[in-house]
């Protein structure tokens, strides 16, 4: 399983949204904030709002938000936004079909694992930081601090 590029930007960004709460924030704004590229981060935003996860107004006051409370928002949900479904191995994806699964030996291992990520990542949400720190224990660039198992 890969977690892509635009995933990891989305997350930083759904979470900056969160700790931040306020008004709306301009999308080159919010690119610097999590160190994405502008391009792709205008792409991930898009992405997240046609999912309904932030919400932008244009003018001058305008931005994006979050459309929902963190606490109704799941890590799985922004992930599967701008990458798809998790796909640990193409056996256990839906709507897939093969002749070895009733009787191949790591079936079960991959299916297992699959079932596993996605119960923790749909468990995530962001009304906690993601990287366990509060938001203003954060020096800006700094790596965040490990999640705690929950």
């Amino acid at each position: 399983m890969l977690i892509t590029r635009k995933a990891d930007y989305a997350l930083r960004m759904v979470d900056h949204l969160a700790r931040r709460g306020g008004g709306p924030l301009a999308g080159p704004a919010l690119a610097r904030a999590v160190g994405a590229p502008e391009s792709l981060a205008g792409k991930v935003l898009q992405q997240l709002q046609r999912a309904g996860i932030v919400a932008s107004r244009r003018g001058v006051s305008g931005g994006y938000r979050l459309a929902r409370e963190p606490a109704e928002l799941t890590v799985l949900e922004v992930v599967e936004a701008v990458q798809g479904p998790l796909k640990i191995n193409v056996c256990v994806t839906e709507g897939f079909s093969c002749e070895r699964s009733p009787h191949c030996a790591v079936h079960p291992l991959w299916a297992d694992l699959r079932r596993l990520v996605e119960e923790r990542l749909r468990r995530a949400t962001f009304s906690e930081p993601l990287g366990g720190a509060p938001a203003a224990s954060r020096s800006p660039g700094a790596a965040p601090a490990p999640t705690p198992e929950r």
